[in-house]
């Protein structure tokens, strides 16, 4: 029973140690959440260790709120633990554990809108801000998506594909919340904006599994000139992230500049 007692008491000490690393400087940061840096590939039993405290903080998280923007926390830090792998993992195996960051990302971002009816009847301020914090994170994550699908190739590229249609589609449902009238007003148009662009990324991604499915058929059909428009397909869709890679990068350099010129005025007033 003691050696039970001392195991709780340090596993919550692990938990809420402070975390000092703040987010890589290319995502945008979760207003109010600490997130943690993530700058190596960890080993099987790091994985599974944080697997084991994101469940037992959860379980031990009871306001609504503060649970959602924990859960979302977590789906953050894997998002960034899918790309630190991906580039630093070109083997199966690496490909694997980036599926498996992907799909847990995606898995707690659900229960974030599983959890609605709960978190959306607090106070407005905090309600606001989580809303402001999920915008955030879909933004993250597809950018994210878009640099672990320039790290894949094959098989493995075609499944990360798969699994961001279902992750769009989930993302859909909860970003559809911006015609609910408990929707704080001064968060609508970020919802807004965040929901047309998700539905561009939705079209976006069935349009390709679509023509690979196609093309794929007429492959196993014997089709000799199909595995040319396989590679061709594939090269379009990576030239079309390159493209989105190179617009988020100019775009965040502009409200940079937009910031600091804000900055710069009230320092002088």
């Amino acid at each position: 029973m003691k050696k039970l007692l001392l195991l709780v008491i340090f596993i919550f000490a692990l938990m809420f140690l402070p975390v000092l690393a703040v987010n890589k400087a290319t995502a945008a940061e979760l207003e109010g959440v600490v997130v943690e840096e993530i700058t190596e590939v960890p080993s099987a039993i790091g994985l599974w260790w944080r697997g084991v405290k994101e469940n037992i903080s959860l379980a031990f998280t009871f306001d609504p709120v503060a649970k959602a923007e924990k859960t979302l926390k977590y789906a953050e830090e894997r998002m960034k633990l899918a790309e630190v792998i991906a580039e630093n993992s070109e083997d199966e195996k690496g490909q694997e554990r980036v599926q498996a960051m992907v799909e847990r990302a995606q898995e707690l971002f659900e229960k974030v809108g599983t959890n609605q009816e709960q978190w959306q009847e607090q106070e407005q301020e905090r309600v606001s801000r989580l809303w402001r914090n999920i915008t955030i994170h879909q933004t993250n994550r597809e950018e994210a998506l878009d640099n672990i699908e320039e790290n894949a190739s094959g098989e493995n590229l075609d499944r990360i594909r798969e699994m961001r249609a279902q992750g769009l589609e989930d993302s859909q449902r909860l970003m559809n919340a911006v015609q609910n009238e408990n929707v704080p007003e001064d968060v609508r148009g970020q919802l807004e904006t965040t929901r047309m662009r998700i539905q561009e990324h939705v079209e976006e991604v069935q349009e390709y599994n679509e023509e690979r499915h196609e093309i794929m058929q007429r492959i196993q059909a014997g089709d000799e000139d199909a595995e040319d428009e396989l590679e061709e397909l594939r090269e379009s869709r990576m030239e079309q992230i390159n493209e989105r890679v190179e617009q988020t990068e100019q775009l965040r350099a502009e409200v940079g500049e937009q910031s600091a010129a804000k900055n710069g005025n009230q320092k002088g007033k």
